[in-house]
């Protein structure tokens, strides 16, 4: 958390020195599911919908590319099949992904850059059985990688596609709630934003 603190305050601080800086909000779907290492004939996980929200800071570098820091509301997690018991994994995360974003031509957008997310909430619901709470059985935190392409729309709207794929695994040194070791984040978003400051300065006469 110090660590984040320290980034955090940096990047604003950066971005207060620079002009035309971009803030905005976006939001958008998810669907999400988790990576495993080990497959099993026990238990099969398949892709569950969500959403995010959150805002959004960006400052041009030059050259088309932009820092683009943003932090956001992110619903996760997994439906699963436990020998024959359907349930869901449902996780909240607030993320905090930076990202080297490049500006093309014909306002294509190409974005990637870690993330870091920060675990709010977690519960298993299994069906005829209570839910149970296992966010002390989840890490607090995660970190991932984003891919995304997107093109910028008039009056400073956008849309986005993004892959994040988890990079740490989800389960705490303590944890039974999941049944494999390696299992990590995957998540795939579809997102709309508003920018308060054109990303195509010529686009404004």
């Amino acid at each position: 958390m110090k660590k984040f603190s320290v980034l955090l305050m940096f990047i604003l601080s950066f971005s207060a020195s620079q002009a035309q800086i971009q803030v905005g909000f976006k939001a958008g779907y998810n669907l999400s599911s988790f990576i495993i290492s080990v497959p099993s004939n026990f238990y099969t996980y398949t892709a569950q919908s969500n959403f995010n929200a959150g805002i959004v800071v960006a400052f041009p570098l030059g050259g088309g590319f932009f820092l683009q820091p943003e932090l956001f509301y992110s619903g996760q997690g997994s439906n699963v099949n436990l020998s024959g018991v359907n349930g869901s994994y449902n996780l909240q995360y607030l993320n905090f992904p930076v990202l080297l974003k490049y500006v093309a031509p014909f306002h294509l957008v190409f974005e990637t850059g870690p993330q870091l997310g920060f675990l709010l909430d977690a519960t298993l619901k299994e069906n005829g059985f209570p839910i149970e709470n296992i966010k002390s059985q989840t890490n607090s935190s995660g970190y991932s990688w984003v891919f995304g392409v997107g093109c910028q729309l008039p009056k400073n709207f956008g849309l986005d596609v993004r892959y994040n794929i988890g990079l740490s695994h989800l389960q705490a040194d303590n944890s039974n709630a999941y049944n494999d070791a390696g299992i990590k984040n995957n998540v795939f978003q579809v997102g709309i934003y508003y920018l308060f400051e054109n990303l195509f300065p010529a686009d404004k006469n």
